[in-house]
Order: C-alpha cells, then sequence, then structure tokens
C-alpha cells in the first residue's frame, strides 16, 4: 500500500514539473511568436510607387539592388546628394561608376562613401555624421532591403532625432512574387532578422534616458 502511494505521489510530482516547464515555455513562446508575426508583417512586398522629396538619400549596402536603386532615385531629383553607408574599404565611387554607367554624373556629383559602418548601428552613426557635415535637418530616404527596413529605421530614428525618414524598401529578386513563408531560406532570414530586431531594441530602450 505504500509502495502504491509513493508511485502515485511520484507520479503528480512529475505532473507537477511538466505542467511547470510547459508553462514557462509558453509564457516566453506565445509573446515570442506573437511578435515574430507583427514584425513580418511590417515587411513590406510592394515596390515605392511615389518617392517624395527628401534633402538626402541613405543607402545601406547589403546588395547591389539596393545601391541600384538609390542612385536612380537620386538621378530621378528625390534628392541632391546621397550617403552609400558601410562600403568595403577599397572601393571607390570610380568603381561603383563602372558598375553602374548610367549613374555615372549623379555619382561624380552628389554620392559620397562612408566606409567606417560595420553594421546597421554604425550605418546610422555614420549617417550622423553626414546630415550634420551638410547641415541637413528636415528629411531623408532611406534605401535598404524590405527585410532589414525595420532594425534600419529604430536605429536610425535613435541617431537621427526629428528628421522625417521616409522608407525606400527594396524588395530582392528572389522575394519578389512571393511571400517569406513560401521559402525555408527566407523564413530563416526573418527569423534572424526579427531576433536582431528584438536585441537592436532592448539596446536602445536600455540606453534611453529615464523620462521624469
Amino acid at each position: 500500500m505504500d509502495e502504491a502511494w509513493s508511485d502515485l505521489d511520484s507520479d503528480q510530482g512529475s505532473s507537477w514539473q511538466w505542467a511547470f516547464v510547459l508553462a514557462v515555455v509558453l509564457t516566453f513562446l506565445i509573446p515570442f511568436v506573437a511578435g515574430f508575426v507583427w514584425f513580418a508583417r511590417q515587411i513590406s512586398y510592394q515596390e515605392v510607387a511615389e518617392v517624395k522629396k527628401a534633402e538626402g538619400i541613405i543607402v545601406l549596402t547589403g546588395g547591389a539592388d539596393r545601391v541600384a536603386e538609390g542612385l536612380k532615385i537620386l538621378a530621378e531629383g528625390s534628392a541632391d546628394r546621397l550617403l552609400i553607408t558601410g562600403v568595403s574599404v577599397g572601393t571607390s565611387a570610380n568603381d561603383i561608376a563602372k558598375k553602374f554607367p548610367d549613374y555615372r554624373q549623379s555619382i561624380e556629383c552628389c554620392v559620397e562613401l562612408g566606409y567606417k559602418a560595420q553594421n546597421t548601428a554604425g550605418n546610422a552613426d555614420e549617417a550622423l555624421t553626414w546630415i550634420k557635415n551638410h547641415g541637413l535637418h528636415k528629411s531623408l530616404i532611406i534605401v535598404t532591403s524590405n527585410y532589414h527596413m525595420p532594425r534600419t529605421l529604430i536605429e536610425m530614428k535613435s541617431r537621427l532625432g526629428q528628421i522625417e525618414l521616409s522608407p525606400y524598401p527594396v524588395i530582392p529578386e528572389r522575394l519578389k512574387g512571393r511571400f517569406w513563408w513560401n521559402s525555408f531560406d527566407m523564413s530563416k532570414l526573418i527569423l534572424v532578422e526579427y531576433v536582431k530586431y528584438g536585441f537592436a531594441q532592448m539596446r536602445l530602450l536600455a540606453r534611453a534616458p529615464a523620462k521624469h
């Protein structure tokens, strides 16, 4: 009889342990999944139909399509100057002009290259230095890939204050006409970007001054 009660107590204890573990997992998993769904919905799959005129354009490196789109809207008169931030050391304006010969005139007159940025936060710091050097304080167009845009905007807003930011999301060829859930590789990419976005949010909140 004592052994039966002992086995029953053991089973009940084991059940409570599993219930506790499940509760802990769900406590973290549900907000994580909900946040991921929210983040994925922020990603635009629509090309920008009309570009609002701004003081400058910021292009974040990470794909030739980003640079090409930035140069295109510069040549169309959407802004008077453009910064390509996060350029590899050794890459010159002439190298870019050779790659995009149709925009050579715009590159020679109105494009600057930033070499210091190693990540998105560094891009924002480089952008801040650039706008200060040129006295820009009203509006910018931000050009980067669509999946990278949410994190880029929070980093830029944290550095650039009240300046108006107009996102210009570039849709990679592999994403055109399809959504992230149609591809395992793209789902993984969005998930990684979501985690990076979360860490960036926590870092920015931790350094934000206390409100009194």
